[in-house]
């Protein structure tokens, strides 16, 4: 997870590449805190497919969410091709 957020902001200033680094690994902390909490009340409710599907659907398709409102983010992709390279 933080190779495609480093790779997506290599761009930025060092303290704004800190300040994203520092926010997405204490956010990551918080939400793997609760995430066993969420899931435990989910599983009382429902099967485990359900649970399953919920959590492996809707990950990804926030982070899309997240990466399209970042402004600017596709106008830095295209002027500088290595953030689209793969290595």
């Amino acid at each position: 997870m933080f190779a495609v957020w480093g790779d997506c902001w290599k761009t930025l200033p060092t303290h704004i590449r800190r300040l994203a680094n520092k926010v997405i690994l204490n956010v990551g902390r918080a939400v793997g805190g609760f995430s066993s909490v969420i899931i435990g009340v989910y599983l009382d409710n429902y099967n485990l497919l359900a649970v399953m599907v919920i959590f492996i659907s809707t990950v990804p398709v926030l982070l899309s969410f997240i990466m399209m409102s970042i402004k600017g983010f596709e106008e830095r992709k295209q002027s500088n091709p290595e953030l689209i390279q793969v290595k």
